[in-house]
């Protein structure tokens, strides 16, 4: 869990280099919900959630059964997908953060919807 939560850090110091928007993936955040889900002691991330900070709007994608697929990687059912979701909203909530949904569409549309998400806000 440390590791997780370490790369995650450098990931988000890594990206303050960046002169233009970036887009994570997972945030700091998450790491709370993992430690929830492993049974480990979580104030560590609650801790870097505090200190290491996003934009206070927060893009999320909610599971979507419909193009949803498991594999090597991606070993989690739908529905513990969907708990985890849960448990990764409450984080980022608890966390300060708005959350903002991109509407299920095609992949182009949601791509469209990120980008003017980032010029209305002034982030690119």
């Amino acid at each position: 869990m440390g590791l997780l939560l370490q790369r995650s850090i450098d990931k988000y110091e890594a990206a303050k280099r960046w002169e233009e928007p970036v887009v994570f993936d997972r945030g700091i955040p998450d790491c709370i919900a993992y430690a929830a889900r492993l049974g480990v002691d979580a104030m560590p991330s609650i801790v870097a959630s505090k200190r290491y900070r996003y934009n206070a709007e927060t893009l999320v994608l909610e599971p979507w059964e419909d193009i949803y697929v498991t594999d090597e990687e991606r070993t989690m059912s739908f529905k513990d997908t969907v708990a985890f979701q849960a448990a990764v909203k409450d984080a980022f909530e608890r966390a300060g953060y708005t959350l903002v949904e991109i509407p299920r569409d095609s992949v182009a549309n949601r791509a469209a919807f990120v980008r003017h998400f980032i010029a209305q806000r002034g982030y690119g």
